[in-house]
C-alpha cells in the first residue's frame, strides 16, 4: 500500500505504440483518458528505433483532445518529424522526445485542459513518401486540477 499525499496533483501514464510503417494509411489512436479534470503538461515519445531522416519526406504528429464522446478534434499540439538531412533534429532510438520541445511550440492553452473521462488521440498524416515511425512508448504527464476531489472518488 502506498501513500499519496493531497499535494501530490502531477501523474504520469504510458501508452505502449505499434509502429506506423512506411506506406500505411494516416491512423489515429487513443492514448489517455483523463481520470479526473486535468492540466496536459508535456506528452514526450520514446520510440525503439531511429526516424529517418528526409528533405521531402516526413510524418505530421498531431495531439487532439477528442473530449468524452471521441468526436472532436481540437488540436494540442502538432508538428512534423522536420529531422531534414540538410538540418534539423534528428530522432533517435530509445531517447524520449519531448513534442514541445522538438516541434518548438506549445500546447494549445485551451485544449490541454481536461475534463473527467475526455480521450487523448496520437494520430500520424504522412507528408511525401511518409517515414516509418518506430514502436514505443508515449508519456503523458499530466497534473490533477482538484487533487482533493481525486482522493475522495
Amino acid at each position: 500500500m502506498f501513500n499519496i499525499k493531497k499535494s501530490d496533483s502531477t501523474r504520469v501514464a504510458w501508452c505502449r505504440n505499434d509502429a506506423i510503417t512506411l506506406g500505411t494509411t494516416d491512423v489515429e489512436f487513443p492514448i489517455f483518458v483523463a481520470p479526473a479534470n486535468c492540466i496536459l503538461r508535456q506528452i514526450s515519445w520514446v520510440p525503439s528505433a531511429a526516424v529517418t531522416q528526409s528533405d521531402t519526406n516526413k510524418q505530421g504528429i498531431y495531439i487532439y483532445n477528442k473530449g468524452a464522446a471521441g468526436t472532436s478534434s481540437n488540436e494540442i499540439i502538432s508538428g512534423n518529424t522536420t529531422n531534414a538531412a540538410s538540418g534539423g533534429t534528428a530522432i533517435s532510438a530509445f531517447n524520449e522526445l519531448d513534442l514541445e520541445t522538438y516541434f518548438g511550440t506549445n500546447f494549445s492553452t485551451t485544449y490541454n485542459k481536461l475534463s473527467a473521462g475526455d480521450v487523448v488521440s496520437f494520430k500520424n498524416i504522412s507528408g511525401g513518401a511518409g517515414v516509418t515511425l518506430a514502436s514505443g512508448l508515449l508519456k503523458v504527464v499530466y497534473e490533477l486540477t482538484d487533487p482533493e476531489t481525486f482522493m475522495r472518488a
